[in-house]
């Protein structure tokens, strides 16, 4: 068993510390949100899993592996997350050993202690050990890969390869450098490569079988692919992601605009491997009727792999920098190691032998973005491998600078580092703040810190005045605080940045129907409506209707809503009122209980629900709806003392002939604001309150 020297151990520590100091910092200081971006699908799939579905019913469209990893590690939604980031922490440090041993394998004892420093001190890296993503735990599994290859470890190296797929697909990428070097490399012969081969297989496999007994349909690993390769590929792609439909650049679209859109143009419903094929093709075509433009965006894509700055997505490194000071500990950019690690391919020497699968492992990773998009976490594998040629450049300019013979060489090749650094840095992409500004608005608002929100709302716009996700959520806060006016006006910008941006426009007709502004509320929804069918614009149309005096009207677009996506609140809660005040009892039932259940910070939805219950003679489910929605709980918001339920829960007492506790609730009612009109006739049946027997 190998055993490090003190140093190295003493240096292994001091990185695992830096890790979860940081990680501590996470928690003591919430500013990153954990159910942001593409983290809530993998927490919400690992919190099925820890309730017992472990097999899944769908066929994969996230990458498989992580939710699994979220779920044993404690990582599931409605968790803190602090054990899984603490895992993180601690497997990267692993991570760092790895990349020493491989160093040391390679290049000798020198070089290997500067990886370790390197690696340990690369901030980005450590960034995402309290971010429950994927980078650290795919990483891990790639470089514990790599080393198992090194020790001719053929079985293992292929099975850890084919498992890191499972948490990033691109690492089968790498397959043929493995194969390769199993086949042909030293130690290495043709049977070999195919037990690598075959133990590569073996998890990707399985997941294959997984697909077609579960979704009944041939899949690979995910149907996530096909739209990936479209994000990249399409008119307004730029070389980073770029939504399917603009403006809706989150996780949570990703999936349902991927299928509703391909399903709108086909026609008809399709399987998940069709769906894939169908953006594919899409991309392909797209590159057919413009190869120069996707030449041009392939460049673009290179040019974003090798810059000097870290392309943000939901989470901007250089503005959490700021937020957490550890991060300025970690003092090694991509700007500096990818330099670095280029002349370490060539100097002293041109690597050669087994050092070559070094530059193979990036090199494999970098095609496999070029033809995608480039974020700065996509290209996170490619450090482990940038760091042991870097190290073994760092350690010979310093050896020869230690040699008076030596040091007009070791000038030079400073010069020359300190030259490809510039370049690296000084073309890096122009910074883009907004996102992140964005997000954390985002994060602060969920924390009930609404001036912090609408003060980096205002930041994000400044910096990206076309920003339309940023001015609808500023104009939200600005609605919220009554500021109506000013609210209009940012929905109106959100709406000149990006016409179709649906919250926009459901929001700025809000503001009109409160103007009783009727039409012009419904011709901009409609107009909404003609770009994407979606359930909630469908019903606020109904809402408009209603408003306006179209009751049937109404019905209709909140059945259709109702059809569209059974769960849609608004339109359930709706349509179940409207029916029971036409006595259809039996259909108001179900859709009132769906709207009660999500909309549980409401009180009029479990209102109408416990008086259909009572229309039918279930008085007992009547009352249950009602203590339940007055007990409080999560969400429940004021319920507890709304006059409508305890008013509502008076009548019912009063008809199990409990007149003291009818007394009571009566009492309680008037102590808040009481309905009126209909509402109050219905609650009360048409009686007068005394004739409850409750007269003093």
């Amino acid at each position: 068993m190998f055993r490090p020297p003190p140093i190295i151990a003493l240096l292994l520590l001091c990185v695992a510390l830096l890790r979860v100091a940081f990680v501590i910092n996470t928690e003591r200081y919430p500013y990153i949100d954990d159910m942001a971006g593409d983290i809530r699908p993998y927490r919400e799939r690992a919190a099925a899993i820890a309730a017992g579905d472990v097999i899944g019913t769908e066929v994969f469209f996230d990458a498989p592996l992580y939710p699994y990893f979220l779920a044993l590690s404690g990582g599931r939604a409605g968790t803190s997350g602090m054990t899984t980031k603490i895992a993180q922490a601690l497997i990267d440090t692993a991570t760092a050993f790895l990349v020493y041993r491989i160093t040391l394998t390679i290049f000798g004892a020198g070089p290997a202690l500067i990886a370790l420093l390197l690696y340990g001190l690369y901030g980005f890296v450590l960034f995402y050990c309290g971010i429950l993503l994927k980078p650290v735990i795919a990483i891990f599994a790639l470089v514990a890969a790599f080393s198992l290859l090194l020790g001719h470890r053929w079985k293992s190296a292929g099975f850890l390869l084919g498992l890191g797929a499972l948490f990033r697909g691109n690492f089968v990428f790498l397959a043929p450098l493995f194969l390769l070097y199993a086949a042909k490399g030293r130690g290495g012969n043709r049977r070999a490569g195919i037990a690598l081969l075959a133990a590569f297989a073996l998890p990707i496999f399985s997941v294959t079988i997984r697909n077609a007994v579960v979704g009944g349909d041939f899949v690979l690993l995910t149907y996530h692919a096909g739209p990936t390769f479209y994000h990249g590929n399409h008119p307004g792609a730029d070389g980073t992601y770029a939504p399917i439909v603009p403006g809706r650049q989150n996780a949570g679209y990703e999936k349902s605009d991927a299928v509703r859109l391909a399903e709108e143009k086909r026609g008809r419903p399709l399987k998940p491997s069709e769906i894939n094929r169908f953006w594919f093709g899409e991309a392909f075509r797209f590159i057919g009727a413009d190869p120069i433009r996707f030449a041009r965006l392939s460049a673009r894509r290179a040019f974003l792999f090798w810059s000097g700055r870290e392309i943000p997505d939901t989470f901007d490194f250089y503005l959490y920098r700021n937020l957490f000071p550890l991060l300025n500990v970690a003092i090694v950019p991509f700007g500096i190691l990818a330099p670095l690690a280029l002349l370490g391919w060539f100097i002293p020497s041109p690597l050669r032998g087994r050092a070559l699968l070094l530059p193979g492992a990036v090199l494999s990773l970098f095609l496999s973005l070029v033809f995608l998009f480039v974020f700065g976490r996509y290209r996170l594998p490619a450090v482990p491998f940038l760091v042991p040629p870097a190290a073994r450049f760092l350690f010979f300019a310093g050896r020869r600078a230690s040699r008076s013979s030596g040091r007009a060489t070791a000038l030079l090749i400073v010069l020359l580092a300190l030259a490809a650094m510039a370049v690296a840095n000084g073309f890096s992409p122009v910074e883009d703040r907004a996102t992140g500004l964005y997000n954390l608005g985002i994060r602060m608002e969920r924390l009930g810190r609404l001036s912090e929100a609408e003060a980096l709302y205002r930041d994000a716009v400044e910096e990206s005045p076309r920003f339309a996700g940023a001015w609808n959520n500023l104009g939200a806060l600005l609605l919220r605080a009554g500021a109506r006016e000013e609210a209009e006006d940012a929905f109106r910008k959100a709406l000149a940045a990006d016409g179709g941006h649906h919250l926009a426009t459901r929001n700025l007709a809000v503001i009109l129907r409160g103007r009783r502004e009727y039409d012009e509320a419904r011709r901009l929804l409609e107009a909404s409506l003609r770009r994407e069918r979606s359930a909630a614009t469908l019903a606020e149309i109904g809402v408009v209707d209603e408003l306006s005096g179209r009751k049937e009207e109404a019905i209709r677009v909140y059945d259709d809503a109702v059809r569209l996506d059974s769960t849609e609140a608004t339109a359930c809660a709706n349509l179940g009122r409207l029916l029971y005040e036409k006595g259809d009892v039996r259909r108001a039932i179900p859709l009132l209980r769906r709207g009660a259940a999500r909309l549980a910070g409401e009180a009029l939805p479990a209102v109408y629900l416990a008086l259909a219950h009572l229309a039918a003679g279930d008085t007992v489910s009547a009352m249950e709806v009602v203590d339940r929605r007055l007990a409080g709980g999560p969400g429940t918001g004021e319920c507890a003392g709304d006059s409508s339920l305890l008013l509502l829960k008076a009548r019912l007492l009063a008809l199990r002939g409990d007149g003291d506790g009818a007394r009571d609730a009566l009492r309680a009612a008037r102590g808040g604001k009481m309905p009126s009109g209909e509402l109050l006739r219905r609650i009360t049946g048409g009686e007068n309150l005394d004739d409850w027997g409750l007269r003093k």
